[in-house]
């Protein structure tokens, strides 16, 4: 279980296609309170890149996201491999405070799913979402999942807010494709 009110102080809101390494920086803004800047940077720290001026660091990053992407398999695997194998000081640390496990297909898995998110641990949950199931989302897109005693919901990084609809199970909610899930150690 998470406190959605953590959620509403994020106010992650991304502009290009980085929401799968958004989503890691909301998950990481959740068990360690790190801005997405610093999980960015790291990523390039990560891939032995030079890190580019803030104003340009999500245009850069999404290029650098892309380029790799190609030989890790998804989107999902390279984040995934990112958190698993970083040497970064940064992300080491989040190794050490949470887990992350790769979801191969959230619908087959949604009851499984459904019942660690809403057990007393702190555990998050990104998934990908087919196109057009948001207004205006012509691409695939990936957001954050949590639960509180309200319901579950949605944090979207296009938006930099929780969705205002409480979801009683995962079942209710638009389709998804595969993700990571998020635990803390």
């Amino acid at each position: 279980m998470v406190d959605r009110n953590r959620f509403d102080k994020i106010n992650f809101k991304q502009t290009l296609n980085s929401c799968i390494l958004m989503n890691y920086a909301v998950a990481a803004n959740v068990f360690l309170d790190v801005h997405w800047t610093s999980i960015f940077e790291a990523f390039f720290e990560s891939y032995g890149q030079p890190i580019p001026p803030r104003k340009e660091l999500e245009e850069h990053t999404c290029g650098l996201y892309s380029y790799l992407v190609n030989s890790h398999g998804s989107g999902y695997k390279l984040v995934y491999d990112f958190h698993s194998k970083s040497p970064s000081t940064l992300i080491k640390h989040c190794r050490d405070i949470f887990s992350i496990e790769l979801i191969p297909s959230v619908t087959s898995d949604m009851d499984s799913l459904s019942d660690r998110l809403t057990s007393s641990d702190l555990n998050v949950m990104n998934a990908a979402i087919p196109p057009n199931t948001v207004p205006g989302q012509a691409m695939a897109h990936s957001w954050t999942i949590g639960y509180d005693y309200n319901g579950f919901f949605i944090y979207d990084t296009n938006e930099a807010k929780v969705l205002l609809k409480d979801y009683t199970s995962l079942h209710d909610m638009p389709t998804m494709y595969d993700g990571l899930f998020y635990s803390k150690i």
